[in-house]
């Protein structure tokens, strides 16, 4: 089966997050769910044409990380490790919260990835 470049880019994103050790999902799971895991999902793209290539998709990608509220340190720690596995893209920005959203406080870190898939 051929996949969307989209779809491969996702799932490369989600083999660069593997080493974390923490389920990976593609929507947020139900409170049932204990932390910590990941989101890989909403994204916003812009689709044009390049004189080089057929088509260039600028993307930006969020990327949750949903932690148990007990160590800003190991936040950190997890945080780094993250953006290390991800490498080197075009532009990565992150933001830390503390979230109950989910029912129950948590650390939410939030990392979006402005990127070019060709």
């Amino acid at each position: 089966m051929i996949h969307s470049p989209m779809t491969e880019y996702l799932h490369d994103i989600q083999e660069k997050l593997e080493p974390l050790e923490y389920p990976i999902y593609f929507r947020l799971p139900n409170d049932s769910v204990q932390e910590p895991f990941i989101v890989v999902g909403n994204h916003a793209d812009d689709d044009y044409l390049s004189a080089k290539s057929d088509l260039v998709i600028e993307t930006n990608l969020q990327i949750d990380i949903f932690l148990p509220d007990s160590s800003s340190t190991d936040l950190e720690d997890i945080l780094y490790t993250a953006k290390t596995l991800l490498g080197r893209r075009q532009n990565i920005t992150s933001q830390v919260l503390v979230d109950n959203s989910i029912g129950r406080q948590v650390f939410h870190i939030v990392i979006t990835i402005k990127d070019l898939i060709i």
